[in-house]
């Protein structure tokens, strides 16, 4: 048995455009490091990228944008991804990714990068397994834990970036016990 040594963390949320287990895709995608550097997304979505200006089926559109008005194609994401795990990573080996929805997330994440070498470590933790583990009905909302455990965050309670932010503070109190 191999004995883990503790990695490096990386908190995500995301947003899709729907949940199904074929082509699932990121509308809007944040991470937060475990030093607190923070990474938020909008990505183009098929009714912006053909042209029409139409919602095509099944897409709900994201009326938020952090990035000014931009919204990134698949290329510019990844480039983005790519610099921040670098910026944050370089001197590790690639972190462990903590999601609340880890299938989800990675099948996106491998839609995303496609063919790419992916930069978080092959096996996606998922948070609602760990309070699972710790006694916590993974059902329980996480703002109901947040405010269980004193948790203060300003914000969207619908935005990825709030959410990754709230699963890192929510690691940190119910996880670890700080």
């Amino acid at each position: 048995m191999k004995i883990l040594e503790r990695k490096r963390l990386i908190f995500m949320d995301a947003k899709f455009t729907k949940l199904k287990n074929e082509k699932v895709e990121f509308l809007s995608v944040a991470f937060v490091t475990d030093s607190d550097s923070k990474l938020y997304l909008e990505l183009e979505q098929p009714h912006m990228a053909n042209g029409t200006g139409e919602r095509e089926e099944n897409i709900e559109v994201v009326e938020t944008d952090l990035n000014g008005g931009s919204f990134l194609s698949k290329e510019q994401a990844r480039d983005a991804i790519l610099e921040f795990i670098d910026e944050n990573y370089a001197k590790y080996e690639k972190p462990m990714l903590i999601t609340n929805m880890s299938s989800y997330c990675w099948l996106a994440l491998c839609h995303l990068f496609e063919k790419m070498e992916i930069p978080f470590h092959k096996i996606p933790l998922d948070f609602s397994t760990m309070l699972y583990m710790h006694s916590i009905d993974p059902d329980t909302s996480k703002e109901q834990l947040a405010w269980h455990y004193q948790i203060k965050l300003e914000g969207d309670r619908n935005h990825a970036l709030y959410n990754a932010t709230l699963l890192k503070r929510l690691y940190e109190k119910v996880i670890l016990g700080w």
